[in-house]
């Protein structure tokens, strides 16, 4: 992934992350994105080139509530959609 991280935005590849201001853009246009999906990918982003446990980004993500695993997956999902 190619990122450049400014003071606020994070861009790769035509998007843009504004992680303060939730928001995420593909080629400027604002993409709709729930807030867990939008959480899991900033999260994701900032573990950029490592490898993460499920249990990491569980207890990260979801902030230690009880949630299953396969909320992982529907997030991700999410994103890549």
């Amino acid at each position: 992934m190619n990122k450049k991280d400014t003071k606020e935005t994070i861009e790769f590849d035509g998007f843009a992350i504004d992680p303060m201001g939730r928001r995420l853009f593909r080629n400027g246009s604002p993409v709709p994105l729930r807030a867990k999906a939008f959480d899991l990918l900033v999260y994701m982003i900032s573990k950029c080139g490592e490898v993460v446990k499920k249990d990491e980004i569980l207890e990260s993500v979801w902030d230690g509530a009880f949630v299953e695993e396969a909320n992982i997956a529907v997030q991700i999902a999410a994103i890549r959609r």
